[in-house]
């Protein structure tokens, strides 16, 4: 399938088996968008409007593609149904419905008070049995690193959050596919697709392009266990030092995760440095391609438009329309 070129979709939507994991029944959808985001407890979303209300139940949404003759049916989200709106129209009714990822069920069992996780486990593994409530299969990578200190549950923790520190700890992160199914990996380094304005041409360069200095601390208070280190940027040839802009911006971080014999001061000034780079963020929109998910790296190749580099995918919205238009949000690397 050449996704440079224009295609025909259309959706369909699965019932799934729980127990199976495949399809086994079909809804009815007459609209709906596809929510991706790196930084949401649940990474995935979707909202969709059926024709009857489907209880709780676990659906599947597809894309069906055709291009010269060939066609192609691609997973696009996997998630639980929750309660729904009812729309009257007359006679006819509608229901909106707001779908949950297959880390729903996770997010929902809290852990018992004073659990912890031992040291010296490997975090991925640990990380799958956390997760186990959920009916999606679960990998990961190889040679994952080891918890170099316990951590304790908080009150309220749930086996989801436990799971997120933990991968926070080690450096790794973890994407759900189309089918549901949940991949814990090291964090990506290397760009997997390129977009140019020279070959795969997808973009629809009407992208917005924002770099956020305003909001970037010349304050830092960093609190590991009982200890506290604060730190300032009060450097007159600093642009964002407190003398600079005449002002005090603080920011403040919890559970430092040190180096390899690093100290609670070094690691705050490396992060307040860190936190003082703005971040270059730019949205836009371009065509489907699949196998493209939040925390990949892409490279961008417009050079007319001043946009090239490597980026981070933060979020992706996909409309299930003409083409399964999708917006991205990235930052550079």
């Amino acid at each position: 399938m050449d996704w440079n070129k224009g295609f025909s979709s259309s959706y369909f939507f699965s019932k799934v088996d729980p127990i199976s994991w495949r399809d086994n029944g079909e809804f009815q959808v007459t609209d709906g968008s596809i929510a991706r985001d790196s930084s949401g407890d649940l990474l995935q979303s979707a909202d969709v409007t059926m024709s009857s209300d489907p209880g709780e139940a676990w659906i599947r949404i597809y894309l069906l593609v055709r291009q010269n003759g060939e066609q192609l049916r691609i997973p696009l989200f996997t998630g639980l149904t929750s309660d729904p709106t009812r729309n009257i129209d007359g006679r006819r009714n509608s229901f909106d419905v707001a779908c949950y990822s297959t880390l729903k069920p996770c997010s929902d069992i809290l852990l018992p008070a004073g659990w912890y996780t031992p040291s010296g486990i490997a975090g991925a593994q640990m990380v799958k049995n956390l997760l186990k409530d959920t009916p999606a299969r679960i990998t990961y990578e190889d040679n994952s690193p080891a918890l170099s200190t316990y951590i304790v549950a908080e009150q309220g923790e749930t086996k989801l959050s436990m799971a997120q520190k933990i991968l926070s700890a080690i450096g790794w992160e973890m994407i759900i596919d189309g089918n549901g199914d949940i991949f814990i990996r090291k964090v990506p380094t290397e760009f997997s697709v390129s977009f140019s304005s020279r070959y795969n041409d997808i973009l629809e360069l009407s992208a917005s392009d924002k770099k956020d200095w305003f909001s970037c601390p010349n304050v830092l208070r960093v609190v590991n266990n009982d200890v506290s280190m604060t730190v300032r940027d009060d450097d007159p040839d600093s642009p964002l030092s407190t003398i600079s802009r005449g002002r005090e911006i603080w920011a403040e971080e919890r559970n430092a995760n040190l180096t390899e014999g690093e100290t609670l001061g070094h690691y705050a000034h490396r992060r307040l440095k860190e936190l003082q780079s703005p971040v270059r963020n730019i949205s836009y929109h371009r065509r489907f391609m699949p196998d493209i998910y939040p925390g990949d790296i892409i490279r961008l190749d417009y050079p007319e438009n001043g946009l090239v580099g490597e980026y981070k995918i933060d979020s992706q919205n996909i409309q299930l329309t003409h083409g399964a238009s999708t917006e991205e949000t990235v930052h550079e690397t």
